[in-house]
């Protein structure tokens, strides 16, 4: 049965829901029917139409992922606004990414229709050069810039924040998918202040079409068949850094005043690098080991503890240091972590911890006592939270629909010069594998993302 048929399916059996909750007459439902099924068939109808970059008016920056650009930008057919992400196709083949950009774009697409807490896609489709996603717009900004506001957040505001990443979470768990690079940047505030986690270009569901070694297989077939060498085609991967001798100065492991001065005043400039995505990292993920959906819960104890403390637990300025921390577990809680209850602090301490097989999974995180002690009278009711009616500790003050002061932060960040360009923005030779011909990587760009479009039905 197709993706379109199945959602076809559950829209009309949630109407007849609907209608069943309602109590009204036979003739009024026959009428609320009709009307439905004419909004089906212009949803059919559309999918017929190809979605280009011409369908948009881009208006403003909104930021960049790792791989792209992202835009705040208008439909010229519906009027409604988007957050498009474009992804440079050269980009993604160059650094082995099919398989993530793949991924994401299936978890999207599956979210689009069941999930309060996972940013809704409303278009996928491409060009010769790019990939685009047509994303919810978010106008409250992401966490990160919030937390860059507000430096540490009193703990019933972090506990709100926490329940909510949680259950994002847990949506992407019941698809199937692990996120693994979640951090304050990919979790965005709406309009009414809500938590929405976003930017799955790391999740994976460990199928085979979201494996990067099955792609990397397809073009070393396709060079061989052509009689070349196809070489090993592996995209170079981070290394961990070189280990810390046994003896070495622990002074290299301590978060100093200077060093923490430093993380807050470059806190979003290094959310764009690396170092800022190995901040949140998972030990087992970091070093390439077997990881399973527990690794989510580990990123998702660093960001509460920078929410309650004002960094991370492993930051340093050296990313090989970050990454040694991390990967022998050492951190410390700061001198004033007496203000935090022993509950967020032991809820912390359960979840940061190097094996995964002793670190609970998230069901026993939103069991911990930390969401039933009462903090300022409020305890944590996972129904009322999951149903979206818990008021936000912080709702953004919007001037108008266009209004994006949330985002100047990330703007600066980036500059004013990121306008989504028709062409290629690097050389197409830079995305060649070793070994590879002319020939290759063009059928390489042109099949490796074929069966990438997608459109959501707009009630």
């Amino acid at each position: 049965m197709s993706t379109t048929t199945t959602g076809r399916n559950k829209r009309r059996l949630q109407l007849e829901a609907d209608l069943e909750a309602l109590h009204v007459s036979e003739d009024e439902k026959r009428t609320i029917r009709r009307q439905w099924l004419q909004k089906e068939t212009e949803y059919i109808r559309s999918l017929r139409s190809r979605v280009t970059l011409n369908d948009f008016d881009l208006l403003k920056p909104l930021g960049r992922g790792a791989f792209g650009m992202i835009r705040l930008a208008r439909d010229k057919n519906t009027g409604n606004l988007v957050a498009l992400k474009t992804l440079d196709k050269a980009t993604m083949l160059r650094r082995g990414q099919e398989g993530h950009v793949r991924a994401e774009r299936d978890l999207l697409c599956q979210a689009s229709d069941s999930c309060n807490f996972i940013v809704k896609l409303f278009y996928s489709f491409q060009d010769e050069h790019n990939l685009y996603l047509g994303l919810e717009y978010m106008p409250g900004g992401d966490l990160l810039s919030l937390l860059i506001k507000c430096d540490i957040f009193p703990e019933w505001m972090a506990r709100f924040y926490a329940a909510e990443m949680l259950l994002a979470i847990e949506e992407a768990h019941s698809l199937g998918y692990v996120h693994r690079d979640i951090k304050a940047d990919n979790l965005l505030i709406s309009e009414s202040g809500h938590l929405k986690l976003g930017d799955f270009g790391l999740s994976t569901d460990f199928h085979w079409t979201h494996d990067a070694e099955y792609y990397d297989a397809q073009r070393r077939m396709l060079e061989t068949s052509r009689g070349r060498d196809g070489g090993t085609g592996t995209p170079p991967t981070v290394g961990t850094g070189n280990a810390l001798p046994a003896d070495d100065d622990n002074d290299k492991f301590t978060i100093t005043p200077e060093l923490l001065a430093n993380f807050k005043s470059q806190r979003r400039a290094q959310a764009f690098s690396i170092v800022g995505t190995t901040n949140y990292m998972a030990p087992e993920v970091l070093a390439g080991s077997g990881h399973d959906f527990k690794c989510d819960l580990w990123s998702f104890a660093t960001i509460l503890f920078e929410m309650l403390f004002g960094y991370p637990p492993f930051h340093h300025s050296s990313p090989s240091v970050t990454r040694q921390k991390i990967l022998r577990c050492h951190y410390v809680f700061p001198a004033h972590a007496a203000s935090v209850s022993p509950e967020a602090r032991d809820l912390m301490a359960q979840l940061l911890v190097r094996d995964p097989a002793t670190r609970p999974g998230l069901k026993e995180a939103m069991a911990h006592p930390w969401f039933r002690v009462p903090i300022d009278g409020q305890t944590i009711d996972w129904e009322a939270m999951r149903d979206g009616v818990v008021t936000p500790p912080w709702v953004p003050q919007l001037k108008n629909e266009l209004d994006t002061s949330c985002f100047e932060d990330a703007a600066a960040v980036v500059g004013e010069g990121m306008g989504v360009s028709p062409g290629p923005p690097m050389v197409v030779g830079e995305a060649r594998m070793p070994g590879e011909s002319d020939e290759a990587l063009d059928l390489r760009k042109r099949m490796a993302f074929k069966g990438f479009t997608f459109k959501t039905f707009l009630p």
